[in-house]
């Protein structure tokens, strides 16, 4: 009987791991860049609009002392190659980088991002999954950053 309701638990989660049209992921994380060498949150959402395309805006907020501010407003394009419970995407979108301290102006630049990532989800609770991306950033301080976190996914449609 329990290894006939362990086959039953598995095969479930493999069949709802498809991708929608409609899905909403919140994204929370933690964030890692070279410029400022410091890490930050993140957040924000991703919004599947095709089988493998979505649209991901972020806002990360760096941890640069007191005196110091360091944030970055994305909105990334994202196309998943190979859509499941382990998923890759490539990644491309704008940046909005501000840099503010006590000392000098207020800098607000805007560049680009490109990157790469990937998504698990995983078995038993298929609506939660852990994600990694890296990328590199043309904004302000040209950076490259790794960022890693917990996504949950829902369909609003």
């Amino acid at each position: 009987m329990r290894y006939t309701l362990g086959f039953v638990l598995v095969v479930l989660s493999l069949n709802s791991n498809a991708q929608t049209i409609g899905d909403l992921r919140p994204i929370v994380g933690l964030t890692y860049g070279t410029e400022p060498k410091e890490f930050g949150i993140t957040g924000g959402a991703e919004y599947l609009l095709l089988d493998n395309f979505a649209i991901a805006p972020t806002y990360e907020y760096y941890f640069d002392g007191p005196d110091f501010l360091y944030n970055t407003l994305n909105v990334d394009f994202r196309y998943y190659f190979m859509p499941g419970q382990l998923s890759f995407y490539g990644m491309m979108g704008y940046a909005r980088n501000t840099t503010d301290s006590r000392t000098e102006l207020k800098v607000s630049k805007a560049g680009v991002n490109i990157g790469a990532g990937t998504v698990y989800r995983f078995m038993f609770f298929d609506r939660i999954a852990a994600f990694g991306q890296v990328k590199y950033s043309t904004a302000n301080r040209s950076q490259f950053s790794a960022m890693g976190g917990i996504t949950y996914f829902f369909n609003i449609l």
